[in-house]
């Protein structure tokens, strides 16, 4: 399983978060990364998670994400490594 970002552009609306993570959450994927950014009109949210999954996982997940509503566009691509470096 690789690392796999998901950039995910929505209208601003509170019930978005919460149904997208639920998708995750019922397919056992850890979101190990969550972004989320409100555009400058305040009408959209861009969103970027990223999770440990298969590829072909991370593409059945991409079409559901599709089909919700409030969402406007999804992109998903493989993340690259990232070595989980902790100060003191």
């Amino acid at each position: 399983m690789h690392l796999h970002q998901f950039d995910i552009r929505c209208l601003n609306a509170p019930t978005v978060l919460p149904r997208v993570a639920l998708m995750f959450t019922r397919r056992g994927l850890p979101i190990e990364q969550l972004k989320l950014a409100t555009s400058e009109d305040s009408q959209f949210q861009n969103m970027s998670i990223t999770a440990r999954c298969a590829a072909d996982a991370a593409t059945k997940l991409e079409a559901q994400l599709r089909r919700v509503v409030e969402i406007v566009d999804v992109s998903a691509a493989a993340a690259p490594e990232v070595a989980n470096a902790q100060t003191a």
